[in-house]
């Protein structure tokens, strides 16, 4: 009896190992392959969808034993290539290729999608071909926008050399899109739309004629001109996101309400996103000025030379409002690149989030440990004099509230047509008025 338990133990066995096997040895159905000017062939080995996908690209045998734990498997990992995120807020979807033979340097990849016959413009990156030990060339490339509600995506792949300029497209294809699911319907609401926060009103007009946004802010029914929208960030109900930081990484910028309490996002962000009944809006506010006294903050002894790299070399502090990050940094927006302190910031920062947020910070000014006073520049930096050691520096820390919007995108990417009460009638058009004039 015994035996004939421990035989179907071992077949069990053996049919779950052959389907590892069959899964993974398996090759991947897709177009190609594709020939390059210089007469070399490049495969599509794969199209895999998440936030810090990997890709084997060693023989079956190797990619089973990968999958063994520990060092049993690290030793098989060799020819495994993980593509990491280029943006933390969202998944990204990526193509992989595999060359013939070793391309030349400075060549990459670029696959742009098609929806309806037209290129969407969507952001791509590219990853420099690489070198595994099994001697293949392989490179990949890819976007954090497409059309996900799309059982297929069409793809325009190119070829390029150092400059997009220099591209050669290599054809269309079409794959299945892994990220295919049934997806939430949104539906928009109507403009104007309010939200209210501790007494404070945020109301959304319609787009204007230059498809900007303006958010009009009132406290008690009364004109609030204290706040600002710092970011703001463009989603859909399938999961596609742009947030305002790929507009200006730099520096955060402020987009301060006028005397009347309006504040207008003026650029547009929408470029890439696919077709939507309904795109959320959302936007950052935060109090510029009419601060609480326990909201200003004296922090002493801070660090006024880098202590390591951009990210690692952060100066941080815990204070009862939350953790207090600054940066020690050339300035990026200067030609003179001279060193300055910034609020340290997120690269893509999660703002439906709000536990994940960093807080707002206003510098104020500052002193440096031989008495000399640092005016700040726009209340966002303060440059550090030469010779310091450390500096005491004086912050804000305002109240911050994140409010979302559910918009008709047609609003945004379509004209606008002017009322009726707007139109400039026909006997008041300068052309007519000099036709007049010259009889």
């Amino acid at each position: 009896m015994k035996k004939r338990w421990l035989a179907l133990l071992c077949l069990l066995v053996l049919l779950a190992a052959s389907g590892i096997w069959w899964s993974i040895s398996r090759p991947a159905k897709f177009p190609g392959p594709f020939l390059l000017p210089d007469s070399n062939r490049v495969h599509l080995v794969a199209v895999t969808v998440g936030t810090n996908a990997k890709v084997h690209f060693g023989t079956p045998i190797e990619r089973v034993l990968a999958r063994l734990p520990g060092k049993l498997g690290k030793r098989f990992q060799r020819n495994e290539i993980s593509a990491f995120s280029h943006r933390s807020a969202g998944a990204e979807i990526l193509l992989w290729f595999r060359y013939d033979r070793p391309p030349p340097p400075g060549t990459y990849f670029r696959a742009s999608l098609l929806e309806s016959g037209e290129p969407l413009l969507t952001p791509w990156f590219s990853a420099s071909p690489r070198a595994l030990s099994n001697g293949q060339a392989v490179a990949y490339c890819g976007t954090h926008l497409w059309p996900r509600r799309s059982r297929t995506l069409t793809f325009r792949l190119e070829y390029a050399q150092r400059s997009p300029r220099d591209s050669d497209k290599l054809g269309d294809i079409i794959v299945a899109n892994p990220a295919y699911q049934a997806y939430p319907i949104w539906t928009p609401e109507n403009l104007p739309a309010t939200r209210s926060f501790e007494g404070i009103d945020f109301t959304l007009e319609r787009p204007i004629a230059r498809r900007q946004m303006q958010v009009f802010v009132t406290s008690e029914g009364k004109p609030d001109p204290t706040w600002e929208v710092w970011r703001y960030s463009l989603r859909d109900a399938t999961g596609n996101l742009i947030p305002e930081s790929e507009r200006q990484p730099q520096a955060t910028i402020r987009n301060v309400a006028d005397h009347m309490g309006t504040a207008t996002l003026p650029t547009p962000l929408w470029n890439g996103m696919p077709k939507e009944p309904a795109w959320k809006l959302g936007m950052l506010f935060v109090r510029g000025r009419a601060w609480a006294s326990n909201e200003v903050v004296l922090l002493r002894g801070v660090p006024a030379t880098p202590t390591g790299p951009r990210f690692s070399g952060t100066w941080r502090t815990n204070l009862p409002l939350g953790i207090v990050q600054l940066r020690c940094q050339p300035d990026w927006e200067n030609g003179s690149r001279n060193l300055c302190l910034v609020p340290h910031q997120a690269e893509a920062a999660d703002l439906t989030n709000g536990v994940r947020n960093l807080l707002a910070i206003i510098i104020l000014g500052a002193v440096n440990d031989a008495g000399k006073k640092v005016e700040h520049v726009d209340t966002r930096k303060i440059y550090i004099p030469p010779g310091s050691t450390t500096l005491d520096i004086t912050i804000a820390i305002p109240r911050q509230h994140f409010i979302e919007f559910t918009i008709d995108p047609k609003g945004l990417t379509e004209p606008l047509s002017t009322p009726e009460y707007l139109t400039i009638p026909d006997s008041l058009r300068p052309e007519n008025i000099l036709r007049d004039l010259g009889k």
